[in-house]
């Protein structure tokens, strides 16, 4: 099923047709039925060729949601606010799910605010509705933390998105949800150290993230230090960090198809796609690194990375050519 566009209100026709104007050659494509990733009622996707698909579940279509997955595009085109998690192709279902919820975690409260600016209504009743369907689920929480992953990544948006709302949050889902509504608010809490609008401290968040699940996963006796792999959270580095020797604040992992990608020395979490130099070793590929300045390989190799002074300054660089 497709979008009706002359079904839309005279709002949402504009800012859709907005949208689609800045995509520059690339396209939008919205599809009516469940998203393909998690258990979202709706869910943009920015392929590996450059275009944009928005899912949306039919019956819970509402201009509200389907401006919000607009606004995602709108961001991601335009490089409104920086995106620095994306996946491998082949990435399990928790590697995608924590990608598309840190994203939107940087990502909401500016939505949310534009929204506002553009007088869309539905808010209310959005989140009226988003905390009846979390009373009304059929789940039944686990005393281990693993085991309630999705539980918790859906509060923790929940709070993310509606921290006014929070006396009213805790009182219904801590009936229903008291561990996962607990580990939620941990990770919420977390983010008050950090200012999200800047690459280089949303980078150190949202590595504190996924360190805090390969945490939790280890303390349930299961691993997930793939995560550090199938996750990538493109770096950001200083200007001064970018003339000096490569080496100095990146590795280079083998992948088993052959394929290689960096990672940041700093987190040991990987960094950029995986890429297939011209080399027949690791050993050899390490060279690269010690021979190459920074700046130089990243452009060469055509790898995204942000640059950030720490003071409210930042650009980006080849992002354009990574998707998620």
């Amino acid at each position: 099923m497709k979008l009706q566009k002359e079904n839309l209100s005279s709002e949402i026709l504009k800012l859709y047709e907005e949208v689609t104007k800045s995509l520059e050659g690339r396209t939008l494509q919205v599809v009516m039925q469940r998203p393909p990733i998690g258990n979202s009622e709706a869910q943009y996707i920015h392929n590996d060729k450059g275009n944009f698909e928005i899912y949306i579940t039919p019956e819970l279509y509402s201009d509200y949601i389907f401006s919000h997955e607009l606004l995602h595009v709108y961001i991601a085109a335009n490089g409104t606010l920086p995106i620095l998690t994306s996946f491998d192709k082949n990435a399990d279902e928790t590697s995608k799910s924590l990608v598309l919820l840190l994203n939107g975690i940087t990502q909401h409260k500016w939505i949310m605010n534009e929204q506002r600016r553009r007088n869309i209504l539905g808010e209310k009743e959005f989140f009226k509705s988003k905390l009846t369907n979390l009373m009304d689920m059929s789940y039944n929480e686990s005393s281990i933390a693993s085991e309630n992953f999705n539980i918790i990544n859906t509060i923790y948006e929940f709070i993310n998105n509606y921290y006014e709302h929070i006396n009213t949050i805790e009182e219904s889902l801590g009936k229903k949800y008291p561990l996962s509504l607990a580990y939620a608010k941990e990770l919420f809490e977390e983010q008050s150290n950090y200012d999200l609008s800047s690459p280089f401290y949303a980078r150190r968040y949202i590595v504190r993230i996924i360190n805090k699940w390969i945490e939790w996963f280890a303390k349930d006796g299961q691993q997930h230090d793939f995560l550090k792999r199938e996750i990538v959270v493109k770096p950001v580095f200083s200007e001064r960090q970018l003339n000096t020797v490569a080496e100095a604040v990146l590795g280079m992992d083998r992948r088993n198809d052959g394929a290689y990608c960096f990672y940041t020395k700093v987190d040991n979490q990987k960094c950029c796609p995986n890429f297939k130099p011209n080399i027949n070793s690791l050993d050899q590929g390490k060279k690269i690194l010690n021979v190459n300045v920074l700046s130089l390989l990243l452009d060469k190799l055509e790898l995204p990375y942000y640059i950030d002074d720490r003071k409210g300054n930042w650009t980006r660089k080849n992002c354009r050519v990574l998707a998620y």
